[in-house]
């Protein structure tokens, strides 16, 4: 490496990493907020006087909370199994007439009667029961070796103890009119089975199920019954679970504090019945009151537009950042549309898309019942999502990824186990499918693949994933989502449909006309596998999900030769030019078979990115595993203009 280079290099990293410190320094942390809120909160009318009574308040978490409501006016029952602990934590909370300590154990229904009968005899009233009571048993111990009387003891507290105090607090609600609410405190533990802590997840699972089983029970009472899932905070719980360095990072038990103000405090209705979590309510309020599930977090996805000088005319500026086909439509899809009158928009699509069904099936040799359509390629991934796994099962994939299947993994709930790739010797990259097997879990309920990927560019080659395929269990469903394979040229790259043909595997390949057949604007794509799991992914079909036009235009697409020979042939010689040029200004790059480049960039990625846009040329923004950025392969007249703005960056 030049000296020259090894200069540049280190400007580079110096600029991202200063750019990384500013950013770090400069974040205002929402944490910090958080506690702002709760530290300054002053009483609210909605709870002065109101008595919240909290199991398991001596310490931790239910300790905060009784500070909290008392901060807000409320008055506080607080409640714990050792006197002398309790008489502390009544102390340590001050107010000595609001509050009032009961030493009892709720996990039993004797210990929830006198829970409730000293409350009624101190204030006269309950308004709202906070079942927060809990302990972890042992850690890291399987099922099999667990005590039956620590499996006792953790559900006596944490399922027992609630429905016990539930059931004698909803009694005397009933009875005394009184429209009073019931907060059951669960954990994000209940959404995913959680290795050597089986009890404890069991009953935040079952506690969760009591919450909808009480709250139906309770419909036409004026009891509310809601169910809060709470994180990881700073509490002696916590501490017994993580490490030294884990526990460090987490955030303070008082974080929690709001979602519980608004839950003694909101529109019943909107809570009645529901089980929300926390860390996605202190992240979008609104949003997770209603919406009650992972995307209440996630906003909806668009490209940001970015602004081109206005001297540029509109024929000069380049757009990249979609690795969108430069050539455009394909003629005879132009063709189709400015002759065709056959075409009624007023009926609903043929339900089978004959026509391209058929071309479909003879292009890749299988049957017409081996295949499906998408609106686009995305849809297929967001489906298979939805009809193969369930909220806390396991999937595969690589890092990096595409970013949508990251994200909708995430909003139904599924744990993403990533695989990185492989590095090589000529700065390149290759799956890692033996990777891809050693995380295959218990739960693990599909593997998504990209070939080639995106945006590293690697292809599946043949020989070895037919290899990899018959390790994978048969019940595992593969995805290979193939939106970029048609810009492929090796010859040894993998065949889907030939593997479809000859294995028994449930094996699907996803393909898009968006990128290489240029109908991004008409969104449709299709699947391929064996005909029975197609069928089971036909299940989760939208009704007429892909359009008579869309459907119409794929078709005369695919007759289109023409377009597909140039297409593919700019790619591949283009690929070759964009390379050897990189290597006469010793730029490093990934080999890619796809229809864009990761490249290290000749300056600090934002002073790239805004310089390309200084010069009309919209650019794929982002960095890829810290060093590189995209090249999305356009016409030779594109490249060209880029090429002169990473010369002038050098």
């Amino acid at each position: 490496m030049s000296f020259q280079r090894k200069l540049r290099k280190l400007a580079v990293k110096g600029t991202n990493k200063l750019r990384r410190i500013k950013e770090f320094a400069l974040h205002k942390d929402p944490v910090d907020a958080i506690l702002s809120e709760v530290r300054t909160g002053k009483p609210e009318p909605q709870l002065q006087d109101r008595v919240v009574v909290i199991t398991g308040s001596s310490s931790g978490i239910g300790h905060v909370l009784a500070a909290a409501f008392l901060q807000k006016g409320a008055r506080v029952v607080i409640n714990g199994r050792r006197a002398d602990v309790l008489a502390k934590a009544a102390s340590a909370l001050g107010h000595s007439g609001r509050v009032h300590a009961v030493c009892a154990d709720i996990a039993s229904a004797e210990g929830a009667q006198e829970l409730l009968q000293q409350s009624v005899e101190r204030f006269g009233s309950v308004d709202v029961l906070i079942n927060n009571a809990a302990v972890m048993g042992t850690k890291d111990r399987p099922a099999w070796e667990v005590p039956a009387q620590e499996w006792v003891q953790v559900l006596g507290a944490n399922l027992h103890g609630p429905f016990f105090c539930a059931r004698a607090f909803m009694q005397w609600m009933v009875k005394t009119k009184v429209s009073g609410r019931i907060i059951n405190v669960s954990s994000g533990a209940a959404n995913a089975p959680v290795k050597g802590l089986i009890a404890y997840a069991v009953s935040k699972s079952a506690l969760d199920a009591l919450t909808l089983g009480l709250a139906a029970d309770a419909d036409g009472t004026g009891i509310m019954v809601t169910g809060l899932q709470l994180g990881s905070t700073k509490t002696d719980m916590a501490r017994s679970f993580f490490d030294w360095a884990e526990y460090e990072l987490l955030p303070p038990a008082e974080t929690v504090v709001p979602a519980f103000w608004h839950a003694a405090t909101a529109d019943p209705r909107l809570l009645h019945g529901r089980v929300t979590a926390v860390w996605r309510f202190l992240m979008a309020r609104d949003a997770e009151t209603h919406i009650a599930k992972p995307m209440s977090v996630v906003e909806r996805f668009r490209f940001v537009e970015q602004a081109v000088p206005s001297h540029i005319p509109e024929k000069d500026r380049i757009v990249l950042n979609r690795a969108e086909n430069q050539f455009g439509m394909p003629q005879q899809v132009r063709a189709m549309l400015s002759t065709s009158n056959t075409l009624d928009v007023s009926r609903y699509p043929d339900p089978d898309y004959g026509e391209l069904r058929n071309k479909l099936a003879a292009r890749h040799q299988l049957p017409v019942q081996s295949f499906t359509f998408g609106n686009g390629s995305a849809e297929l991934v967001e489906r298979v999502l939805r009809v193969f796994t369930k909220p806390g099962e396991g999937v595969i994939s690589n890092e990096p990824s595409w970013f949508m299947f990251d994200r909708f993994a995430y909003v139904h709930g599924v744990r993403n186990d990533k695989v990185p790739f492989n590095t090589c010797p000529d700065n390149g990259f290759d799956h890692n499918l033996d990777g891809v097997l050693a995380a295959i879990r218990g739960d693990t309920r599909l593997i998504y693949l990209i070939n080639p990927s995106n945006p590293v560019g690697v292809p599946l080659l043949h020989a070895p994933f037919a290899r990899f395929l018959e390790q994978v269990p048969d019940h595992i469903p593969v995805i290979v989502d193939e939106a970029y394979v048609d810009f492929a040229d090796r010859e040894d790259s993998l065949n889907v449909a030939r593997l479809v043909r000859e294995s028994n595997k449930m094996l699907i390949a996803l393909r898009t006309f968006s990128k290489f057949y240029a109908l991004a604007g008409m969104r449709i794509g299709y699947a391929f596998g064996r005909a029975t799991t197609i069928d089971w992914l036909d299940r989760g079909e939208l009704l007429f999900n892909i359009s008579t036009l869309a459907a119409a235009m794929a078709s005369a697409a695919l007759d289109d030769t023409a377009h597909a020979q140039r297409t593919a042939h700019n790619c591949s010689q283009e690929r070759i030019r964009i390379m050897e040029f990189l290597r006469s200004v010793k730029l490093r790059y990934v080999p890619t078979q796809s229809n864009m480049l990761m490249f290290e960039p000749p300056c600090a990625p934002d002073t790239l990115f805004d310089t390309l846009q200084q010069h009309g040329i919209v650019p794929a923004r982002g960095v890829v595993l810290n060093d590189y950025v995209l090249w999305p392969v356009g016409l030779p007249e594109q490249n060209n203009r880029m090429m002169n703005v990473i010369r002038s960056c050098l």
